[in-house]
């Protein structure tokens, strides 16, 4: 996931409200460059030196508490079975890298991308894409995986695992071949020329994951969650909460800022103002009508709009795994690859 936004780049305080903070793609990417207080609670805190570029640099530590908007319906946390993107972007997903991500320092006047597993790329003919993979990425340290190197075959097999569980197979459906070329190289092949390639290599729900872990229970909706990206996911209790803790082997040493992350559901939004209030939670969503009642008991109250990017962007539709025709998987599979096909 990308942290390095510039449009984050501002001083926070507790009482301080974020509009529209998860950002489709990237998830709590956003949120997680602004550094935690003195106090360890969790809130975001001022700078505490200056970098080389002359950029203000966040405290570390503390814990980053957001509330957790529909997880409520949440069925599962099998990344490649669940087009939920809270799941994906804000949720357990988020232990888990991507082939490449986008760049957020060049968005909005640029959509380009970033490598995440994957170190650089080229594309030597329109339908054929060679990746060279960091050698520096390995997967958290848990059993069954135990800290082992990611490698294209670890690659490889996601992508076969993710075209086989359906949900979210349209992402990548003009995939043809793939191959491991060797430990760290990885070609994709695709049956026409398609320029939403890297898009679809980039959406958040075109995740990594370890073979051993699938294998373990026969898929992921109970886990384990083992990723190579930035958070280890220690608790989720559905319909409750999601607790993840800072992974120490990331490869990008310097991130993420905070120690820990917590994700509450808080489904009535007076409760979840009544948390923000009180300082559980350091953001919520908001309108002109929310901001002028939290205005009068939160002196300090800053309303921070933020660009919707990706696949939490534009419209969205939440199709329910319990009510109405959404409830037959078929539909809701059908829906995405329209989706995804537009």
């Amino acid at each position: 996931m990308e942290y390095q936004s510039n449009y984050w780049q501002r001083r926070l305080s507790r009482r301080r409200v974020l509009q529209a903070t998860v950002v489709g793609g990237v998830g709590i990417a956003a949120a997680a460059i602004i550094g935690c207080d003195e106090e360890g609670t969790g809130s975001p805190q001022g700078p505490s030196q200056t970098g080389d570029a002359g950029r203000e640099q966040p405290i570390r530590g503390g814990t980053l508490a957001l509330v957790n908007e529909g997880a409520e319906q949440l069925p599962h946390l099998d990344v490649h079975q669940n087009s939920f993107g809270v799941l994906h972007g804000s949720g357990a997903g988020i232990a888990y890298s991507r082939l490449v991500m986008f760049d957020l320092n060049k968005y909005p006047a640029e959509l380009a991308f970033t490598g995440d597993v994957a170190e650089s790329w080229e594309n030597p003919d329109p339908a054929t894409w060679v990746f060279k993979l960091r050698r520096d990425v390995k997967w958290q340290n848990i059993a069954p995986v135990n800290g082992r190197p990611v490698g294209g075959q670890d690659v490889i097999y996601s992508f076969q695992r993710q075209q086989q569980e359906s949900a979210n197979a349209g992402i990548i459906a003009a995939f043809d071949k793939m191959e491991a070329m060797d430990d760290y190289t990885v070609r994709i092949t695709t049956k026409r020329p398609d320029a939403d390639f890297l898009y679809s290599v980039g959406d958040q729900r075109s995740k990594i994951v370890a073979k051993e872990a699938a294998d373990l229970n026969g898929d992921l909706k109970q886990g384990p969650t083992i990723g190579s990206g930035p958070w280890i996911l220690e608790e989720w209790v559905q319909e409750q909460n999601l607790r993840m803790r800072r992974n120490p082997d990331y490869y990008r040493i310097e991130l993420p800022y905070a120690d820990v992350y917590n994700r509450i559901v808080i489904p009535d939004i007076q409760t979840a103002q009544a948390a923000f209030r009180t300082g559980q939670i350091l953001q919520v969503n908001t309108n002109g009508q929310i901001t002028k009642l939290l205005n009068q008991s939160v002196p300090d109250l800053q309303v921070v709009d933020s660009k919707l990017l990706g696949v939490g962007g534009g419209v969205r539709l939440w199709m329910s795994p319990v009510n109405g025709p959404t409830r037959d998987v078929r539909v809701r599979q059908a829906l995405s690859k329209l989706w995804t096909a537009m």
